[in-house]
């Protein structure tokens, strides 16, 4: 049972969730387990390795079973393939941590909402719900409005200021 409030799921299946109440918890296959931390936004890469932003809007890095503190702050952040770390932060900058990288990189553009699968695969949405798909160099428009994205690759879910969820391809 739960009230959670963001999830995030790892490319192995694994599943990170934060509730109303700030606590951070994880599936091990069978059950809820309670995690250290507090966190208001979390996602997942895999079952070792997690990312989240707390209320005071640091950012936090599960890995070798501990919480290790970010540089930075932010409202969202999401990590992709071999830790590709990208956040958006209260002024709405969008800032990326490349895998293997060893800080933040500034990304032109403006966001309230960011997800990353991998280097290829990043997209936002901005205050006015624009969703946009990273090409390498810059932004591109992609149709429809949402307040919330998500990306794999072939798949593109957005969830828009109704609540209604929505998907499409990504090709």
């Amino acid at each position: 049972t739960g009230a959670a409030v963001c999830v995030g799921a790892g490319i192995d299946g694994s599943i990170w969730c934060c509730n109303s109440q700030q606590e951070i918890w994880r599936w091990n296959g069978t059950s809820w387990e309670k995690m250290a931390g507090n966190c208001v936004q979390i996602d997942a890469w895999s079952y070792d390795h997690a990312v989240c932003a707390n209320a005071a809007n640091e950012l936090w890095e599960w890995r070798n079973n501990g919480w290790h503190r970010l540089p930075g702050a932010g409202v969202r952040i999401s990590v992709g393939l071999g830790g590709e770390k990208w956040v958006v932060n209260q002024a709405q900058q969008i800032w990326r941590w490349p895998a293997g990288g060893h800080g933040w990189q500034q990304i032109q553009g403006a966001a309230t909402s960011i997800h990353c699968h991998d280097p290829k695969h990043v997209v936002c949405a901005n205050a006015g719900g624009e969703l946009w798909k990273w090409n390498g160099t810059g932004w591109s428009r992609l149709p429809g409005l949402g307040v919330h994205i998500a990306i794999t690759p072939g798949n593109l879910w957005t969830v828009n200021a109704n609540c209604d969820i929505w998907h499409a391809s990504d090709n």
